[in-house]
């Protein structure tokens, strides 16, 4: 035989054998007796599974979304070797995360988690244990506290107004003039905003501990980044967005104005006790939230079998992806204008639905279970005041504009 042939031939083979052995085993499991597994979707290559749909231009989110009006709610996918249970129903990630909370309650071990999370340190992405329980009630009880909160509740105020008052002596003042725009970029701004440091709480707390094996340096770096991921961030994200469709609503924008100025005034901050009072302000955060939730996946892991309420059996050591942007937009939930910014929604048709989605998992960007992030309120809080920051400047003549910039990007500005 040609050398050139037997080389090609002798790499072909084992492909072609995994190729009949997968196929064979899938053909096996489907007519045996077992219990019945989430359906397949379509499109699974050899060896890299479903990796391959993944790699275009669309958001993995807006993929799974998309699979999803084709497959179903519940649907698998294999990512290499691994299987993955995706979820694009509220219904059933209601049942995965509070009913069958234990069997859903760690995290994949992922090697960037290993590597980035100080070896699982951060206990966003550590696996269910000891370790994780214990960093969970220091955060629960000594960081994120309401009364943690309250004792800092003056300083965020008065961040927000240094923030706005920043913003207006550098861009407007420094770049501009009082009666230009200028143009900002105000995701890096909001992220400035939302920053935060726990470290000296942190040292406090951990002063020559020792949880579970890893050392105290160790907890307060991967901690500090921990609550800055999942903190500042997401609030960035929040602002971000809210801001963005805001100035493309402006109908809203001005009833958001009206309502700050019937409520608060003019003449000072907007401070928590007030939060309660801002029906449309809390509406449009809701909405914001719904449409553009700042984690769009929720990934966890099965750390035993368990069997759905829709009856699909899920084999310990399965992935599990929560589709929250999909939930969030479902049309047989949330009417035709699904895809559409109406915070009205949340002040009639949907008057008692929460972040937490208590009454069916409307809403799911606050996860659920015993993994889920307890202080909604507080990130509900914090996004209200970072958006009354922008209603301060009101206060030295401020005009907020929508304009184009480059190749017909939007961009946002400031008229003094």
């Amino acid at each position: 035989m040609d050398p050139f042939l037997q080389i090609v031939v002798s790499c072909l083979l084992p492909l072609l054998l995994i190729f009949i052995c997968y196929h064979l085993k899938k053909s096996s499991s489907s007519t045996n007796s077992g219990p019945i597994l989430a359906p397949e979707a379509a499109g699974a290559w050899p060896i890299i599974g479903h990796l391959h749909l993944f790699g275009g231009k669309n958001l993995t989110h807006k993929t799974l979304g998309a699979m999803a009006d084709k497959d179903g709610p519940i649907f698998t996918i294999k990512l290499g070797s691994h299987k993955v249970v995706v979820v694009n129903n509220g219904e059933i990630a209601k049942d995965c995360l509070t009913t069958h909370d234990m069997a859903f309650s760690t995290r994949p071990t992922i090697v960037a988690s290993k590597l980035l999370g100080y070896n699982y340190a951060m206990f966003g992405f550590a696996p269910y244990g000891d370790y994780w329980r214990e960093m969970r009630k220091i955060a629960t009880v000594e960081l994120l506290s309401n009364q943690r909160l309250d004792l800092l509740k003056h300083i965020w105020s008065s961040e927000v107004d240094t923030w706005a008052s920043e913003l207006y002596n550098k861009l407007c003042l420094e770049k501009g003039s009082e009666k230009n725009r200028v143009l900002v970029d105000m995701k890096r701004w909001f992220g400035d905003l939302t920053e935060k440091d726990f470290m000296d709480v942190m040292l406090n707390i951990l002063d020559g501990a020792n949880v579970d094996g890893v050392d105290a340096d160790t907890i307060n770096k991967a901690t500090c980044l921990n609550l800055m991921l999942a903190g500042s961030d997401t609030t960035m994200i929040a602002l971000t967005w809210a801001l963005s469709l805001l100035l493309n609503n402006p109908n809203k924008l001005q009833k958001a104005q009206l309502e700050l100025d019937q409520i608060v005034g003019r003449e000072r901050n907007v401070e928590e006790s007030d939060i309660q009072n801002l029906i449309y302000l809390q509406a449009i955060i809701k909405e914001t939230i719904r449409l553009y939730p700042p984690s769009p996946l929720l990934l966890r892991a099965t750390k035993e079998d368990c069997t759905l309420t829709c009856g699909y059996h899920v084999r310990k050591g399965t992935r599990l992806m929560v589709n929250t942007w999909k939930i969030q937009r479902e049309e047989r939930v949330w009417g035709h204008n699904s895809e559409e910014f109406e915070p009205e929604r949340f002040l009639t048709s949907h008057k008692e639905v929460d972040l937490r989605g208590k009454l069916g998992f409307e809403m799911v960007s606050f996860g659920g279970g015993r993994r889920s992030c307890h202080r909604e309120k507080k990130a509900e809080s914090f996004t209200m005041m970072g958006e009354e920051g922008l209603r301060t400047g009101r206060r030295w003549g401020w005009e907020v504009t929508v304009g184009v910039v480059g190749e017909g990007r939007r961009g946002w500005g400031f008229r003094g």
